[in-house]
């Protein structure tokens, strides 16, 4: 188990086979210096928070493609 509780199988499993859940946020690349970005990542966190905690993962279209345009 990782210190937040989550085991390196699920981790990895989750980055293979990414999927959104009520626990899984996935997003395309971010800005994180700019408006939309950090208002994409605060409001990710903010239904992270609602929902007990979770996963934040970024780089991954919503079909679980990896987000190779967004990557600079």
């Amino acid at each position: 188990m990782t210190e937040e509780g989550y085991n390196q199988d699920f981790l990895k499993n989750l980055v293979l086979n990414p999927s959104e859940s009520l626990s899984v946020e996935i997003k395309r690349w971010i800005d994180p210096q700019s408006k939309e970005g950090i208002a994409k990542i605060a409001k990710a966190c903010i239904a992270l928070r609602n929902n007990d905690g979770g996963i934040f993962l970024v780089g991954f279209n919503n079909d679980g493609s990896p987000d190779i345009q967004g990557a600079h």
